[in-house]
């Protein structure tokens, strides 16, 4: 008679991924304290790695994001300056021009 199968929470499956990726622990030994199989623990780091190397190239990273959107804001804010620097030479030349 088979046995009941186990279902383990994603955390507890992330826990696991995290540690191996993360340490220089072999698989294995990872396995055991987590008392889980060394297959069913290999299943989850694998399908976490095609997860991130399947991943969109063009697609940015929260700290990318939060820098893009800094970067936009600078950029909008410079070109504000400019053009108000532009219109100042240009009264002041204007101003020049009609004084003797």
């Amino acid at each position: 008679m088979p046995g009941k199968r186990r279902r383990y929470d994603p955390e507890f499956k992330a826990k696991g991924v995290r540690i191996v990726n993360e340490s220089q622990l072999p698989l294995a030994e990872v396995a055991r304290e987590l008392g889980v199989s060394k297959a069913t623990l290999g299943r989850w780091v694998e399908r976490d790695r095609q997860r991130h190397a399947t991943a969109p190239a063009h697609e940015l990273t929260e700290p990318e994001r939060a820098e893009l959107l800094r970067l936009r804001w600078e950029n909008t804010k410079l070109t504000v300056e400019r053009d108000m620097l532009e219109r100042s030479v240009i009264l002041w030349m204007l101003r020049s021009m009609g004084e003797p």
